[in-house]
């Protein structure tokens, strides 16, 4: 069942006869490594093709941090809409509370 998962939510390209996975997180990518070359073997029987080798990638997500604090919230806001701070001056806003 995991590696259904892994497989279903991964990115899979083929290029050049190398088959690329890119995953989403360490522990897909570890379980996948245990079982890289039964897999493998797998594949290369079902399309009848010696000559394909697994990469196995991760991909850089973007973290996201949560703002909790109204502070936070604010830093975030401006960082979209840098007239926000001009606004907080001009009307002499206190953001925390």
């Amino acid at each position: 069942m995991q590696l259904f998962v892994t497989l279903t939510t991964s990115v899979i390209t083929f290029n050049d006869n190398t088959i690329t996975l890119t995953l989403t997180n360490a522990t897909q990518k570890e379980k996948l490594q245990n079982i890289r070359q039964d897999f493998l073997d797998e594949i290369r029987k079902l399309i009848k093709d010696n000559s394909i080798s697994l990469d196995i990638l991760l991909s850089k997500n973007e973290t996201q941090i949560k703002a909790y604090k109204p502070s936070d919230v604010f830093k975030h806001m401006c960082e979209k809409n840098p007239n926000l701070q001009e606004l907080k001056k001009r009307l002499d806003l206190e953001i925390d509370y």
